[in-house]
């Protein structure tokens, strides 16, 4: 099994550019498309349709946790978030620091030491889908003091490890 390390800037996922390291040394580059379909079917990212909100005052948290030493810290700051996690395994977690309103995050995570963080999140009317499965897998989402995070929806299976950074320059993570 190949552990691949991804760092992602989001701004680049919106001009096209992205930027996969296999191994020391050996690098792909291309557009998102190229890129991402070269990596087997251990990481999929994809773009997709935002979310309007629940229309109400407040958020919603629906979370499912079935396993030993799963954790869940949520800190959430708007109205209109609907947010659902699914925490099936042992020592699985996930860490949200998020701030917006009217946005959608369904956080699934089957396996053991699966591994979801998004720190200093900034978002609006988004739909956020993160599903990590078979074990072993890290995504971190570094937001910035500039712009929001965009609609995403990733995969991962078996170990991948993605980590996803602002780029304060273009404002857009």
């Amino acid at each position: 099994m190949k552990n691949f390390l991804i760092n992602l800037s989001l701004s680049a996922l919106s001009l096209g550019a992205l930027h996969a390291q296999q191994v020391p040394g050996e690098a792909s580059f291309g557009s998102s498309a190229q890129s991402l379909s070269n990596l087997s079917d251990q990481a999929k990212i994809s773009v997709i349709s935002s979310f309007g909100g629940t229309g109400r005052p407040g958020s919603n948290a629906n979370v499912i946790q079935s396993g030993n030493q799963n954790s869940l810290n949520l800190n959430l700051t708007g109205n209109g978030n609907n947010i659902v996690t699914s925490q099936i395994g042992d020592l699985n977690q996930l860490n949200l620091d998020l701030n917006g309103s009217n946005s959608q995050y369904v956080l699934e995570q089957s396996g053991n030491s699966n591994e979801l963080q998004m720190k200093n999140i900034k978002s609006s009317g988004i739909n956020f889908q993160s599903t990590q499965k078979d074990g072993g897998n890290s995504l971190i989402l570094q937001g910035g003091s500039i712009g929001s995070l965009q609609s995403m929806k990733i995969e991962q299976t078996g170990g991948m490890k993605i980590i996803i950074e602002s780029n304060p320059i273009f404002g857009k993570p």
